[in-house]
């Protein structure tokens, strides 16, 4: 019986290397950086939130694994965002990254002052995004910034 188990789990396993092979995904786009909020301020640290929009342009869906970014904030190092949440993206359709972090607001008060004035501020995401389909998991790079105003609510 053990025989025909593996046997059945390796055809099964050729049948996903095929498959994959034949719709490899595609890299996923990066649109949009929205609600940026400051959730709460304090001296020493701050909670900063954030939504990264994307777009699967794959003729499948996909499951969002995990999330790794680094987030700058007029190209100064503002903190780090891990997301390790399941999420499922449908197939040509947008899907939005949450990313939360902690900052360390002792370099970062004279950066934030212009946000918080109601001025622009430079909000740049990189690191990586890693998403799967059955078996096969993909990373792909993100390096996406834009201006925004930061609202305090």
């Amino acid at each position: 019986m053990e025989t025909r188990t593996l046997l059945l789990f390796f055809s099964l396993l050729f049948l996903e290397a095929s498959f994959s092979s034949c719709h490899s995904i595609k890299s996923i786009e990066y649109r949009n950086i929205e609600n940026a909020q400051l959730e709460k301020i304090g001296l020493s640290n701050s909670t900063l939130n954030a939504e990264l929009l994307c777009f699967n342009p794959n003729p499948f869906g996909l499951e969002l694994i995990q999330s790794d970014v680094d987030i700058y904030l007029n190209d100064n190092l503002c903190g780090h965002s891990i997301q390790n949440e399941s999420v499922k993206i449908n197939r040509k359709e947008e899907f939005r990254v949450s990313l939360k972090l902690e900052v360390n607001m002792k370099n970062m008060l004279k950066n934030l002052a212009a946000g918080l004035l109601g001025n622009e501020v430079k909000i740049r995401v990189i690191g990586k995004l890693t998403v799967g389909k059955g078996m096969i998991k993909k990373s792909f790079p993100i390096d996406y910034s834009t201006s925004k105003k930061l609202s305090l609510f």
